[in-house]
């Protein structure tokens, strides 16, 4: 006999049954979302493999602004009695073409240019173009000095801030390079000025003022010494426009017997003596003739020969003391040392400068070496200045000054003098 159904047992299989079916649905649904997510899986794979890309490496400045410092050329201005007047900087445009300031060549008959390894000489004869407002000047050798060319930039592109570098030959001491900034530009009649605060001193007139890429972008031309770091330069347009200009070269010594000034009023200050030139040696002339007087033949013993005299061996020849050796030193606000000694073929320049607590001192001394000597060489002084506080002191010419050599080397040469050895570098 059938039982009847009982309404708990209904309900329980009822959810028996959708149990089974949640079950298959759950199975069903993992299953299939297991199958898609594979290929995305084994897609990504080769993107995890490969390693991701470099950046590209930065590119090396193609200008090393440290190797255009040695294409400056150091200059020498002499007047017309071959005397030395000074120093300066200069650089080369094209192969045979130099750019300095006027005021460098204003008073010069003859200018010398020493490559900047300062191993050899390159003069400088014609006069290609000047402007003694622009302070400019563009000279020509008849050879091409062994230095680079400085390519000229477009100066109206320079901007306040920008970045520039000086190189030349401040107090004659070789190759220097100072950074700083544009800090200013003026338009001056007919002429651009650079206000720049990389700083220059006095034998810096005529060198390159360098941008970031290696163009010159002014030429170095004076620095106020009321000021702190005033330092100025002649636009590179403006020699751009003076070469564009330019008519025929003169030769610079014809330049200067035109240019020079000749004062012939009175001044109130004494008339400078002139310094006496060293003379050549005349035969000496025989004695009137008079009339004989016969008289009897003396014998005489003869006279025992001389011994050779043994000449020591020179410790240093003339060309390892050719170029510009120079010393800097700066001991503090009050105190400032400098010297330099050139040599250049048998000339020879000597000049000293000290500063002490306001108290000054210049001594300049020129000539030739007459010969070696066992431990240095003789000059043969015939120019002399000697400045104490504005006040010269005679210095009798012509004299020989034996100079004595500790040592000297490519870079270094160790001078003796009766105070402390002085040490040059080139």
């Amino acid at each position: 006999m059938k039982q009847p159904w009982n309404p708990r047992h209904i309900i329980i299989a009822i959810l028996s049954a959708l149990t089974l079916v949640l079950i298959v649905l759950f199975a069903y649904t993992m299953g299939r979302g297991a199958a898609q997510s594979a290929p995305a899986a084994e897609a990504s794979a080769p993107a995890e493999a490969s390693a991701p890309a470099e950046a590209p490496a930065a590119e090396e400045p193609s200008v090393s602004i440290p190797d255009l410092a040695q294409s400056v050329l150091y200059l020498e201005i002499y007047d017309g009695d071959g005397l030395l007047l000074g120093s300066a900087s200069g650089f080369l445009f094209d192969e045979k073409t130099l750019v300095t300031n006027y005021h460098v060549i204003q008073d010069a008959c003859y200018l010398s240019a020493f490559t900047p390894d300062l191993a050899a000489v390159v003069d400088f004869e014609t006069l290609v173009a000047w402007d003694e407002d622009a302070d400019l000047a563009i000279l020509r050798s008849a050879h091409a000095p062994d230095a680079a060319i400085l390519p000229l930039a477009d100066s109206d592109a320079v901007r306040q801030g920008e970045r520039i570098y000086a190189v030349g030959y401040p107090l004659g001491l070789a190759n220097t390079l100072t950074e700083g900034i544009v800090s200013a530009r003026y338009d001056m009649d007919g002429y651009q000025l650079l206000q720049i605060t990389a700083p220059i001193s006095q034998g810096n007139s005529g060198g390159a003022v360098l941008s970031e890429s290696g163009e010159v972008v002014g030429v170095a031309c004076m620095y106020l010494i009321d000021g702190q770091n005033l330092n100025y330069a002649i636009a590179s347009n403006d020699v751009k426009r003076l070469y564009a200009e330019a008519e025929e070269e003169i030769p610079l010594a014809d330049f200067y017997a035109e240019h020079a000034v000749k004062d012939d009023a009175p001044t109130s200050e004494p008339p400078q003596a002139e310094q006496p030139q060293p003379q050549p040696l005349k035969p000496q002339q025989p004695p009137p003739a008079q009339t004989p007087v016969e008289q009897a033949p003396v014998e005489q013993a003869p006279e025992p020969s001389p011994e050779p005299e043994i000449q020591a061996e020179p410790k240093y020849t003339l060309e390892q003391l050719q170029g510009t050796w120079s010393f800097y030193e700066q001991e503090s606000e009050t105190t400032l040392l400098t010297g330099k000694i050139i040599i250049s073929g048998n000339s020879f320049y000597y000049e000293d400068f000290s500063s002490i607590g306001g108290y000054v001192r210049i001594i300049t001394r020129s000539g030739t070496i007459d010969r070696l000597t066992e431990s240095g060489f003789i000059a043969h002084i015939t120019d002399a200045k000697w400045l104490e506080n504005e006040e010269p002191w005679p210095q009798k010419t012509p004299w020989d000054w034996e100079i004595v050599i500790v040592s000297c080397d490519e870079r270094r040469l160790v001078f003796y003098n009766p105070i402390e050895n002085q040490t040059y570098y080139k």
